[in-house]
């Protein structure tokens, strides 16, 4: 499922640096919310700790109907397969198993200072979403 992008030379060196793993993830639209968090506060903590974005996708095959509900693609980029895969682990593990984003990166094996940077980063934001 993880798929290696090839360099596009359309986009610049500094572009391809960011994005060299791929995959996505189908996520309905019922558990998006409280997967990204406010103002996507999980994403973006996600993000910051592992250096990968984290978007809707667009296009004709962005939303699918399964089992009555709509589901849309939740694409991951990252300049390093590991920060792909552990942010990725990290919203299946929150998706599948119910778990808040600090349980969810403990269960994948995240390090201590990347739990800790992710709930310092997850406050921050809702903070500075709230300030506005």
């Amino acid at each position: 499922k993880i798929k290696h992008m090839k360099a596009s030379p359309a986009a610049g060196a500094g572009a391809t640096a960011a994005a060299n793993f791929r995959d996505v993830v189908d996520i309905s639209e019922m558990d998006l919310g409280k997967t990204a968090g406010k103002a996507w506060s999980n994403f973006r903590a996600l993000e910051r700790v592992f250096g990968c974005k984290i978007q809707l996708t667009r296009g004709p095959d962005s939303e699918k109907m399964k089992n009555g509900k709509l589901h849309k693609t939740l694409e991951f980029r990252a300049p390093t397969k590991r920060g792909m895969k552990m942010a990725h682990k990290t919203v299946r593990m929150m998706l599948g198993m119910g778990r808040d984003l600090e349980r969810g990166m403990i269960e994948i094996g995240a390090t201590a200072e990347e739990v800790e940077t992710a709930t310092s980063a997850t406050k921050e934001i809702i903070e500075e979403f709230l300030e506005r």
